[in-house]
């Protein structure tokens, strides 16, 4: 949790470092520009590196795969 947060935080940063210039006044969500660059771009680029992550640990079968179903279709309770 910690290291997502980090890697996260720093996508961020560099994202605001490259192309903060770029945003009008107003803040993150004054236009869709400043909503591309402040929000979207961070959350993309650190979805592709967790994805890379997985991908190089051998988990997208795991993640993205077929789940197994425990129990009755009809019944979600553990009980039954």
């Amino acid at each position: 949790m910690v290291g997502y947060w980090v890697l996260s935080q720093g996508v961020a940063w560099l994202i605001h470092t490259l192309f903060g210039g770029m945003m009008t006044p107003g803040g993150t969500f004054a236009s869709p520009q400043n909503v591309l660059i402040g929000q979207t771009l961070s959350i993309l680029v650190t979805g592709m590196l967790m994805l890379a992550l997985a991908c190089s640990f051998g988990w997208l079968t795991e993640l993205f795969g077929p789940q197994p179903i425990r129990g009755s279709w009809w019944c979600t309770r553990s009980a039954c």
